[in-house]
């Protein structure tokens, strides 16, 4: 049903549900996608993770724990943020 209302092809909900991805050709131009890259270029090289909050993106049963009352991803909606995967980083220098 879903498939339908966004038009997505059955083929391409197969490869996600086997592959856990999809490759999508020609999603966006080639400018827009130049210029996709080239904003996220421009975000890392302004993040400093030493400035900024290190919040931890779970998927596993500490999600809502984690995420449920960290401010810094409760405020993400209408902004950029970087999140980290459990792991990333090491307890003793962060």
């Amino acid at each position: 049903f879903l498939l339908q209302i966004f038009g997505i092809k059955a083929t391409l909900y197969e490869e996600y549900i086997r592959d856990g991805f999809v490759v999508v050709k020609n999603f966006v131009s080639d400018e827009e996608c130049l210029a996709m890259m080239n904003r996220m270029e421009s975000l890392i090289e302004k993040w400093n993770p030493d400035e900024n909050v290190m919040s931890v993106f779970r998927t596993d049963k500490d999600q809502e724990k984690a995420q449920g009352s960290d401010s810094y991803f409760l405020d993400s909606a209408d902004q950029i943020h970087f999140f980290l995967e459990p792991g990333a980083t090491d307890n003793e220098t962060g």
